[in-house]
């Protein structure tokens, strides 16, 4: 069992640090700490991967924004020959990860519409000079949308911190899942779902304001507030079950062999059928 956490703890190949933080979190045994950073140190991928390049410039950082999805920056890059489109909030340093077919404007635009859709508009979108956010058609979703369009290479010139930093872990992550073969979402997920550092949570739980289950065994605590939400929605089941039973009635079980008309529920229309036996689902029948 143990070799199997470390495996999970390890899904993402994010260094000896990040594999401490989500061990800590939802794990213990003795020697977790020296099994971890001998996890990581005799990893081949990390070893192949993790090689330092050349000097980097210094960072140019941003105002840190007050909540979550006041602020994102989008990027695109690439990777053994496949485009992707990068969203990262600033506050909580989720990434979003979108891989390009065409490399439009509008399918770039159609992602990001999916997104703010979810979690609302941000104040600001950055991003840099790339034909997919300098379009007429990018200008027409930026005014539709309302949120102010801001270009790093103009206002913020690169290395731009926060969005460089998140496109290398992004690319680091997908480079080693598919080096080992392992699933690109699972490893996304161990990324979104490890604590920043020693105080702050992760990404997903900033967002979202609760913990995300991952593949790593925790107790997901709900608290008071959670209690009262899940009290009032029961409340609201029942209403709704209560208006649609006004109108409703318990039907006769089937029995097998019982000569039984089935509608197509494609074009309404009915053929006849016999039932073979009950499905172990309720109301459900095999014919």
């Amino acid at each position: 069992m143990k070799d199997v956490i470390l495996d999970r703890l390890h899904y993402g190949h994010q260094g000896i640090e990040k594999c401490l933080l989500r061990a800590r979190e939802n794990a213990f045994w003795l020697g977790m700490t020296q099994d971890n950073k001998e996890k990581v140190k005799e990893c081949s991928i990390c070893e192949r991967y993790n090689r330092k390049s050349q000097q980097k410039q210094p960072l140019l950082q941003h105002e840190v924004p007050r909540g979550p999805f006041e602020k994102v920056a989008a990027d695109i890059f690439h990777l053994d020959g496949q485009n992707f489109l990068l969203m990262a909030d600033y506050y909580s340093k989720m990434p979003f990860v979108k891989s390009l077919k065409t490399m439009t404007s509008k399918e770039t635009i159609d992602y990001l519409e999916s997104v703010f859709a979810i979690h609302g508009i941000p104040k600001v979108v950055i991003i840099d000079n790339a034909r997919q956010f300098t379009s007429f058609e990018f200008e027409n979703f930026r005014k539709q949308w309302e949120f102010k369009h801001v270009t790093s290479s103009f206002h913020f010139p690169q290395p731009n911190g926060f969005i460089e930093r998140t496109v290398q872990t992004v690319k680091n992550c997908l480079k080693k899942a598919k080096a080992k073969k392992e699933n690109t979402q699972l490893a996304l997920l161990s990324l979104r779902t490890t604590p920043i550092d020693n105080i702050l949570a992760s990404p997903a739980e900033l967002l979202f304001n609760r913990k995300v289950q991952s593949q790593i065994p925790h107790i997901i605590r709900h608290g008071s507030k959670s209690e009262g939400i899940t009290r009032h929605l029961e409340q609201r089941q029942a209403v709704q079950k209560g208006y649609f039973d006004r109108q409703a009635h318990d039907l006769p079980p089937l029995l097998e062999n019982q000569q039984v008309s089935v509608q197509d529920t494609g074009t309404g229309l009915w053929s006849p059928a016999t039932i073979v036996k009950h499905s172990g689902e309720p109301r459900s029948y095999i014919i």
